[in-house]
């Protein structure tokens, strides 16, 4: 890992750089050790035209400074750059409704409590990868990678705990590449339709519990009502505003998907989120504190905006 340095490569983040073309895998959480090996196994396989590897919360940090320090020489130089900054902990519910992903790897924080049954729903399988969260699933490390591969990809069970990061990473890859052309219907069938978009929106009866619980406040109600007279930029001017935590959801007493409403109104966004950032820099240096304290202060300069 490289420390402290303001000349880290920007890279892109967003759901956007996700290459839908090939079966995307995303390493979510705190630990990058198995988004690592996966890594290192595209790599050896030369089947990067095949996989796209993306990040969620600190894990995609990481994923992108592997390679720029002077750590283990099997490391490939610069293979950090490969992998995508696919998004923050808050966007994991618009990840999966969006259904941009075939296979999750998840780790040991950070992670949503229910992110197997949406996975399930969406024919996404998971692969837990260390003993601090493994989600219930069957302890499968010691079975051959094969037999775990073959369950996975043919939807036997929606997914297996892995401990060992290096059969994990290979398990991922060849799984987000079998897999996607077998989901590609669930994948359909989990967005919805236009019709469904307005048997949901007539339901609303501006009871606003769903604003009571939202932590940014959004009026959900407005967003509804504008999008049964037709409009429905407000769902996409609060798409980013949105923390995706699915409160809204848990108390409408109407039953209304509201995150889905949110997915289909910015459908076409979604496909071209992209955003620069630098790649997981390390700590500002003192010297660089003294060099904008001032500019900062007078309001010369604009502030930090943090990514994730």
């Amino acid at each position: 890992m490289p420390r402290g340095a303001a000349d880290a490569p920007l890279i892109e983040i967003g759901m956007g750089t996700m290459d839908q073309n090939k079966g995307v895998l995303i390493a979510y959480g705190h630990n990058l050790a198995a988004g690592a090996e996966a890594m290192m196994y595209a790599e050896s396989n030369n089947l990067w035209d095949k996989v796209d590897i993306g990040g969620v919360c600190c894990t995609a940090h990481d994923l992108n400074r592997i390679g720029l320090g002077n750590g283990e020489l099997k490391v490939p130089k610069g293979i950090g750059t490969k992998p995508k900054v696919a998004g923050a902990m808050g966007w994991w519910r618009k990840m999966i409704r969006s259904g941009v992903m075939e296979c999750v790897m998840v780790d040991e924080q950070c992670v949503f409590c229910d992110v197997l049954g949406d996975a399930e729903k969406r024919k996404i399988p998971v692969i837990a990868t260390t003993d601090k969260i493994m989600l219930g699933l069957p302890d499968r490390t010691n079975d051959s990678i094969d037999a775990i591969v073959d369950d996975l990809v043919s939807f036997k069970m929606p997914g297996v705990a892995v401990l060992d990061p290096v059969k994990a990473g290979e398990i991922g890859i060849r799984v987000a590449i079998a897999v996607k052309p077998k989901r590609a219907e669930a994948k359909v069938q989990n967005l919805i339709t236009e019709a469904q978009l307005q048997e949901g929106i007539k339901k609303c009866t501006t009871c606003n519990e769903c604003a009571f619980v939202c932590p940014p406040h959004i009026r959900i109600s407005k967003l509804i009502g504008d999008a049964v007279k037709g409009d429905l930029l407000s769902f996409s001017n609060s798409y980013e505003i949105c923390v995706g935590c699915g409160r809204c959801e848990q108390s409408c007493p109407q039953g209304i998907n509201i995150l889905d409403l949110f997915e289909y109104a910015n459908r076409q966004y979604v496909k071209n989120q992209k955003f620069k950032m630098r790649s997981g820099r390390g700590p500002a240096r003192d010297t660089e504190i003294r060099a904008v304290g001032a500019p900062l202060v007078l309001g010369t300069i604009p502030g930090v905006i943090a990514p994730v």
